[in-house]
């Protein structure tokens, strides 16, 4: 264990195989982070005293600009002696449940979509996290992936994760290859993420694209399980029709017998149907919910492209930002 130490003077320890951003949140200290993977560069600070491994000096967080001033990534360093770091801790990021790592067996797959599966992992302890968190989960081989929880802190279960297949993706192509087997182990390090859902007396709005479904469905399933009265307007978007969740697909998954979430598909590249809008699912979501966005909450999850088109718009339309939740991935 080594000695960060920050410019209040507070300090943490951080295990040598751990990244600051790691140590930090272990010990609920609340370092600013978002993807965990090196590409938001959220996680931005400057060494001062020691020294650190660097585990991509090339992430995408980093600019040239960044690394003339001597920026590094704390998702990205592991201390290699006691530390000097200038940064400011932000309670924003201080963990309502601090992350740990835990071995996990897979128990279960089940096909959403043809390039979308449901792998349950049941862990050795139960997993406490806020719908909308995700956990870092590492192979058998050492691949380590971020992928959020679809599931319910209280399923006692297993932690549930929809994983979209991606074409030349390392990771997501390796767990598609598993057969369901008992003996299959994964490690999972987690929570983390600051898009979880808030109490508030706003209404819902959650976009989802490709596998940012699961944190998304966590949230629904969330609402549905406390029977608030405030109202959740859930947007899934794809490609193509195959790609989407059908209305009673979705209610099954989210426990949504009665009907009190209003769901609604879209697709891109393929015309409409009675099933699915035609369009880019940040744009169906605005024009189908119209001029008072300012009235509701919204959490979005699923392909950078998308969550930079809504921030954007949302900026430009005046949508008062601290409604919008979303962790950045690259």
């Amino acid at each position: 264990m080594h000695k960060v130490y920050l410019p209040s003077g507070e300090l943490f320890l951080c295990n040598e195989d751990d990244t600051l951003v790691q140590g930090a949140l272990r010990q609920g200290v609340g370092l600013p982070y978002e993807c965990n993977s090196g590409g938001c560069g959220t996680c931005k600070f400057i060494l001062e005293e020691g020294e650190v491994e660097e585990l991509n000096p090339d992430a995408a967080g980093l600019s040239d600009r960044d690394k003339r001033k001597g920026r590094k990534l704390a998702c990205q360093c592991r201390p290699m002696s006691d530390l000097k770091i200038k940064v400011s801790p932000d309670p924003l990021y201080t963990p309502l449940h601090k992350p740990a790592i835990q071995q996990a067996k897979l128990v279960s797959i089940e096909t959403l979509t043809h390039n979308i599966r449901a792998f349950k992992f049941k862990p050795d302890t139960p997993m406490d996290f806020l719908p909308g968190q995700y956990t870092l989960l590492t192979l058998p081989e050492g691949d380590v992936r971020a992928y959020s929880m679809a599931n319910l802190a209280d399923d006692q279960s297993g932690v549930e994760f929809f994983i979209k297949q991606v074409p030349g993706g390392h990771v997501t192509q390796a767990l598609f290859d598993i057969r369901y087997d008992t003996d299959t182990e994964v490690s999972l390090d987690g929570p983390y993420g600051i898009a979880y859902c808030r109490t508030s007396p706003r209404d819902i709005i959650c976009v989802a694209g490709g596998s940012g479904l699961a944190p998304m469905i966590s949230i629904a399933r969330a609402h549905v399980q406390a029977g608030i009265k405030r109202k959740l307007y859930f947007f899934f978007g794809g490609q193509r029709h195959e790609d989407i969740l059908k209305l009673d697909q979705f209610r099954r998954l989210v426990g949504d017998s009665t009907g009190i979430i209003q769901y609604t598909a879209a697709v891109s590249d393929e015309t409409s149907s009675g099933s699915a809008d035609n369009g880019f699912v940040h744009q169906v979501m605005l024009e189908r919910m119209g001029q008072q966005l300012s009235e509701y909450d919204i959490y979005c999850a699923g392909p950078p492209a998308m969550t930079t088109a809504l921030e954007s718009t949302l900026h430009t339309i005046g949508f008062p930002m601290g409604q919008l939740y979303y962790d950045r991935f690259f």
